[in-house]
């Protein structure tokens, strides 16, 4: 009858390392499915970022074959062209105003100089006639 008892607590022991084994089992599981989401959501960012990084360097080596090519330089040349150009088309609409401020202001001496002589002869018809002379026609 021992035997049966003996037995039986070995079974139970054994039973209760099972189940154990069976809980740290499963947390494992549990940890290495989460270590994998992790890693697929790293891995995902990461292949996010050398995207990113190969379209930057495609960005740039494109730019230094322009500046390598020159076209840089004959961009540059023709925007600096069209710019002096527009530059002097405003040089001249400057001169140009300024000539017709001159003009304006020549314009607006003659004007005062005109109604300071209107002014000076109608006072003088006025005095002429008041003095009972004969105004020149």
């Amino acid at each position: 009858m021992l035997a049966p008892l003996e037995n039986r607590g070995i079974r139970q022991r054994e039973e209760g390392e099972a189940e154990e084994l069976h809980g740290s089992l499963v947390a494992l599981r549990r940890e290495r499915d989460f270590d994998l989401r992790t890693s697929v959501r790293r891995i995902a960012a990461l292949s996010d970022e050398v995207a990113r990084l190969r379209a930057l360097c495609e960005e740039q080596r494109q730019q230094l074959v322009a500046y390598a090519s020159g076209e840089a330089i004959v961009s540059l040349g023709r925007r600096l062209m069209a710019l002096s150009a527009a530059n002097d088309g405003l040089r001249e609409a400057a001169e140009r105003a300024r000539t017709l401020q001159a003009l304006l202001d020549a314009t607006r001496d003659e004007y005062r100089r005109l109604a300071a002589e209107r002014d000076a002869l109608a006072a003088a018809l006025a005095a002429a006639a008041g003095d009972g002379r004969e105004v020149l026609r």
